[in-house]
C-alpha cells in the first residue's frame, strides 16, 4: 500500500468502510482514487484522494464511463469529505 493511501487511513479512520459505503476485505482491498484525475494531471497527494475499495473504484471508472453525472456526484461528494 502506497505511503499516501497510508497516511490517509491514518488521518480518516474508515473503519473498514470506503467512502462509497463499500465494505474492505482481504479481496476487495483499499485503493486510492484520484479526484482530479492523473489522465487530468491530478497529483497522488492526500488533498486530492479518496479512499475507495477495489470495488467501488471498478464501478466508479463504470459511472465515469456510462453515467458522468452520476460519477461527478460522487466527485463532489469526494471533493466535500477531503
Amino acid at each position: 500500500m502506497r505511503e499516501v493511501l497510508v497516511e490517509m487511513l491514518n488521518i480518516y479512520q474508515p473503519n473498514d468502510i470506503d467512502w462509497m459505503g463499500y465494505k474492505m476485505t482481504s479481496d476487495n482491498p483499499y485503493t486510492f482514487h484520484h479526484i482530479i484525475e492523473r489522465r487530468d494531471g491530478g497529483k497522488y497527494e492526500i488533498n486530492n484522494g479518496a479512499i475507495l475499495t477495489q470495488n467501488a473504484h471498478r464501478y466508479l471508472n463504470y459511472l465515469d464511463s456510462y453515467c458522468p453525472e452520476a460519477y461527478e456526484e460522487y466527485q463532489k461528494i469526494f471533493r466535500f469529505i477531503n
